[in-house]
């Protein structure tokens, strides 16, 4: 590496740093702000409280975008639901699993509208009612 400029010279600011910065200063703008990760938060909870006298012994976790880092201000919440630690058949069991939970959820105030979507991996949507202008 090139040794840095003695007091008086020119110091060179390479292209790539600029370009490191941008792309950092972009980054920035656009990533989760801690008020929405607090949000998905407390709507992880209000899940795992309305779920878990169905499931006693379940576990509901976030992963992905939403916790590693990467996740902007338009990611959703991916959630990863522990009910059992044997092995379930994801073509059978889910559908009743998720059923289960659909159930639960339309006991609930703070949902508005639900389905579910089949898929090779079932998900289930969920809109949550708006408890403040702007909000869903």
């Amino acid at each position: 590496p090139a040794p840095l400029p003695l007091h008086g010279e020119e110091y060179q600011v390479s292209k790539m740093d600029v370009l490191s910065e941008q792309i950092w200063h972009y980054h920035m703008s656009l990533t989760q702000s801690e008020a929405l990760l607090n949000r998905k938060l407390q709507l992880r909870d209000l899940l795992y409280f309305t779920i878990c006298p169905v499931f006693p012994l379940c576990g509901l976790y976030i992963v992905g975008s939403s916790l590693n880092g990467f996740g902007n201000n338009s990611s959703d919440m991916d959630l990863c639901l522990m009910i059992t630690n044997k092995d379930l058949d994801q073509r059978t069991d889910a559908v009743v699993v998720l059923n289960m939970i659909m159930a639960a959820l339309n006991g609930t105030a703070w949902i508005k509208e639900q389905h579910l979507i089949p898929a090779k991996r079932n998900k289930q949507k969920h809109e949550r009612k708006s408890n403040r202008a702007g909000s869903k």
